[in-house]
């Protein structure tokens, strides 16, 4: 091995100066090309990072923020096919009673809950003439629907 760069040592100062100097700048340039070929991927990958966190920055201003009210739960349920017969509020939890035809609407609109921040904390689920009469106790997460 060191004899092998001893003979290309000895090579390159036996050139011409003007060949050592393109030789160099040829290497130069090949060494200048694969530093931004290989630091190419490393920016993208900051600058996707970075629009992420933006994304994530502007969807979390567009979360709605405060106490929802009676509409907002009427609004909820309703979208899930599900319909309140009350509405209370109890210091940090609310409580929803309503009425529903079949148990899935009534698990539909417990998730849409949790998407939104909220928490369901207990449940009941009876059977009466009509169909189904449930009561929810909701409470305050992080982030209120």
């Amino acid at each position: 091995m060191n004899a092998l760069l001893q003979r290309f040592s000895h090579a390159y100062v036996s050139l011409p100066a003007p060949r050592r100097y393109g030789l160099l700048a040829g290497w130069v340039v090949v060494l200048t090309l694969l530093l931004v070929l290989s630091g190419r991927p490393l920016i993208d990958y900051a600058r996707s990072v970075h629009q992420w966190q933006a994304l994530a920055q502007q969807a979390q201003a567009l979360m709605p923020v405060g106490v929802p009210g009676e509409e907002r739960w009427q609004a909820l349920a309703s979208a899930r096919g599900v319909t309140l017969t009350g509405v209370e509020r109890r210091g940090d939890v609310w409580l929803l009673r309503g009425e529903v035809a079949r148990a899935e609407p009534l698990a539909q609109l417990m998730r849409s809950i949790q998407e939104q921040g909220a928490r369901p904390l207990r449940w009941s689920l009876e059977q009466s003439s009509g169909g189904l009469v449930f009561q929810l106790d909701v409470g305050q997460g992080g982030r209120q629907p």
